[in-house]
């Protein structure tokens, strides 16, 4: 076993305190060195940071020990790897050789590493530093000795591996170097047994060539196998509702409000499937709420809207009255900075959970959607007729209780006189949208159902509170 006197020594660290000191003489210089390294290795030594004595490779493929290299002279070893980024690896390079100039025939105390790499990888990286201090190739990588010792190859689960990709200081640069960091780590490593990824984002979109070619990408829109797993069955939340009944003392949530709040989403396949954090926090916490919407930074439905409120003004009302929009799917969506078309935004909204997709047809799933689109209508006043009548559905929900209907009447003339493009006196749809909208406050205290029989006619509108009264308003 051989002690490591000093490891990615930070040399930044080290030229700062040169600095502070006002170091001005070789002496004085030799004499901090000394007591670096002394800290250095005090550190390791106390730590027992030991390792056995392994085999290098320089640029003709000799093999050497690193004990040989060290010898009785201590030496300051820069050790890094292809999967750390390459600005930190150029900054650390930049030190070092400002580090060099500093003190006289210092290169042949110093020391580069490269592990985790194969010969190619290593001479590529050797070469882009052009550097005269010795580099060399760790032979055996750390996942790769813990392989060999206990033939247990490893499996990695990534979750959200795309999460990165949003952070507002990453440089098309640091995703390369991702990707790459992603491509180093798995790709051919015989101590990969399986690797699993979750994200929003498709690989495929990122990876240029064969960079990540060995994964297979499956989305809930349109690949049919394992679909079922992007969200809980019907069966599975039944499951879990006999759970939540028999462990909850004074249950507050009936088994269809789940499926009213929740349910909705569709597969490829054509299966529904619930949203599972939410149902998940309801039967946590006994009520039913808005949970999944409100958990990051792309749930904010006007972020998708914004660039284009004109198109997507009338499929807005449409499809919070319960209408499904005819819209095509555009795999890579998501991805884009800036959505413009419709089928951009719809595209990247069904990836985003905040539509669903079936047959053709984008729509919103369940009342936990609509409860987001419904506060995007009164906040954003950008939306033009569509902020204004929501605004007024406070006023006519009252008027309808109280049965003013001067004020009803007057609400509705309010809203045939509007700039609405989307009223139009021969289609029903539309004009019950309208009415569906000026009513948008009444979905805080009622379920509203469309279309039932009624004696000869049919009732057009039906508000179902929670106690089961029935109010029913008829519009014909």
């Amino acid at each position: 076993m051989i002690t490591l006197n000093a490891i990615c020594l930070n040399w930044a660290i080290q030229q700062e305190r040169m600095k502070e000191l006002a170091v001005t003489t070789a002496s004085d210089r030799k004499q901090i060195l000394s007591l670096l390294l002394g800290n250095m290795q005090m550190h390791y030594t106390y730590s027992e940071c030991q390792l056995p004595d392994i085999i290098l490779i320089d640029k003709l493929k000799n093999e050497i020990t690193l004990s040989s290299i060290i010898a009785d002279k201590r030496k300051l070893v820069l050790k890094f790897s292809p999967q750390n980024c390459y600005p930190c690896i150029e900054f650390s390079m930049s030190c070092l050789e400002k580090f060099a100039l500093s003190i006289p025939n210092i290169k042949e105390r110093l020391l580069i590493i490269i592990s985790d790499a194969n010969y190619r990888e290593y001479q590529a990286i050797s070469n882009s530093l052009q550097s005269d201090i010795p580099i060399y190739l760790s032979k055996d990588t750390t996942l790769s000795t813990i392989l060999k010792e206990e033939n247990t190859p490893f499996i990695f689960v990534m979750d959200e591996w795309d999460a990165v990709f949003h952070m507002s200081f990453m440089t098309e640069k640091n995703r390369e170097d991702y990707l790459l960091f992603l491509k180093l780590l798995l790709k051919g490593q015989s101590y990969v047994e399986l690797a699993y990824m979750t994200g929003v984002l498709p690989i495929a979109k990122y990876s240029d060539g064969s960079e990540l070619n060995m994964f297979l990408e499956y989305n809930v829109a349109t690949r049919i196998r394992f679909s079922e797993y992007f969200g809980f069955s019907d069966e599975e939340v039944d499951k879990l509702y006999e759970k939540y009944l028999q462990n909850t003392k004074k249950p507050q949530i009936d088994r269809e409000g789940l499926r009213e709040w929740y349910d909705g989403y569709h597969t490829a396949s054509g299966q529904r499937l619930y949203n599972p954090r939410s149902v998940v926090c309801a039967l946590s916490d006994n009520q039913l709420s808005n949970y999944w919407v409100s958990s990051g930074k792309y749930d904010s439905v006007f972020s998708y809207v914004k660039n284009n409120i004109d198109d997507v003004q009338e499929d807005l009302v449409l499809m919070f009255a319960g209408e499904k929009i005819p819209s095509g799917i555009e795999e890579y969506a998501a991805t884009a900075q800036q959505l413009d078309t419709k089928e951009e935004i719809y595209s990247a909204m069904v990836v985003y959970g905040l539509l669903t997709y079936d047959n053709g047809c984008v729509f919103i799933p369940n009342k936990e959607l609509q409860g987001s689109y419904a506060s995007m209508m009164k906040k954003e006043k950008s939306l033009g007729y569509i902020y204004r009548l929501a605004n007024i559905s406070n006023k006519m929900l009252q008027a309808t209780l109280n049965k003013d209907t001067d004020t009803m009447a007057e609400i509705l003339q309010y809203a045939h006189n509007t700039e609405t493009p989307i009223l139009s006196y021969n289609n029903e749809v539309e004009l019950s949208a309208i009415v569906n909208l000026v009513y948008l406050s009444a979905r805080d205290f009622y379920r509203i159902e469309r279309e039932d029989k009624a004696g000869k006619g049919f009732v057009d509108f039906i508000f179902i509170l929670s106690d089961m009264k029935i109010r029913a308003s008829y519009w014909n």
